[in-house]
């Protein structure tokens, strides 16, 4: 696992390797998955246009640039959609004329923003929690499921695990740092 502040896309950017890219794919597959399903896609179709889209990644993911308020998950989800309407055009071309079905194309942007972003939270967060689960002691990330996902009080926490109210605490904030560091990019 990387431990370096330096944000995941500006490594997948400026200098990609292996675990950085796996790191990412595991981190996305999930949401571009869903994001490709809501597009009315077949399970089989799903999995090659989010495969399609990690490959154009490949080449666009340098011309990304935070700016003025753009969030990555809207240029993704924008690269994804423009995808599948690429696809859809070749595969399917409207005879001419016909101006209902391109407006439908077009109109293929999400009406739901607000869904999205709780959706796209929870992904992420349930991946990220899984992606650094391995570099903390079972004790710890017990711990911290149990006071943070789950809301127990920390007092009944300590006494169930046999840990000082300020051992749970510190597991909490090294793990919420990490978290923070590593996929700041991702929740914004």
């Amino acid at each position: 696992m990387l431990s370096t502040s330096i944000s995941l896309l500006e490594r997948l950017r400026d200098a990609p390797d292996a675990e950085t890219w796996e790191r990412f794919v595991r981190l996305y597959t999930p949401v571009l998955a869903i994001w490709a399903r809501r597009l009315g896609l077949q399970p089989s179709d799903e999995q090659d246009l989010v495969q399609d889209v990690f490959c154009l990644l490949l080449r666009k993911l340098s011309q990304y640039r935070l700016e003025g308020g753009s969030r990555f998950r809207d240029w993704l989800r924008t690269v994804l959609t423009n995808r599948f309407r690429e696809v859809r055009r070749r595969l399917c071309p409207l005879p001419a004329g016909d101006l209902a079905d391109v407006a439908g194309l077009q109109s293929v942007d999400d009406p739901a923003a607000e869904f999205w972003e709780r959706e796209y939270r929870a992904l992420v967060v349930a991946k990220a929690l899984e992606v650094i689960r391995r570099d903390f002691e079972e004790t710890t990330w017990h711990a911290f499921l149990s006071t943070t996902v789950d809301g127990r009080p920390t007092a009944a926490v300590a006494a169930e695990l046999g840990l000082s109210q300020g051992a749970i605490y510190t597991g909490k904030a090294r793990i919420l740092t990490r978290l923070r560091r590593e996929f700041a990019d991702f929740v914004d």
